[in-house]
């Protein structure tokens, strides 16, 4: 028996991989500020594909479709981890509102 997929969260009335509310104006400010920016948010939009059709965010390291995925997703948990002990991180209060809100 495949395992039952959880409830779409109230949080996305899209669906798992819709934009949740509040996202879209802080992906734009994310991604007007640097090319930096710009990079970011096309990778989390990659992510909210990810979700669409897993239905989470856990995606491999190795994830064959986007291999860069992967790497792009361990890189911010790692930046978070350093951003929560207050060391120097490329992560800022914008980015981890938008990885909040999809439950990163």
């Amino acid at each position: 028996v495949p395992p039952r997929r959880p409830a779409v969260p109230a949080a996305l009335p899209g669906g798992p991989g819709s934009l949740p509310p509040g996202v879209g104006a802080l992906l734009q400010s994310i991604s007007s500020g640097t090319p930096h920016g710009s990079t970011w948010a096309a990778n989390y939009r990659s992510l909210m594909c990810y979700r669409g059709v897993h239905w989470d965010t856990k995606v491999p390291h190795l994830y064959p479709p986007n291999p860069s995925l992967g790497h792009w997703v361990a890189g911010q948990r790692r930046q978070l981890v350093l951003m929560l002990r207050g060391q120097r991180s490329s992560m800022n209060s914008r980015r981890r509102r938008c990885l909040d809100a999809v439950g990163f």
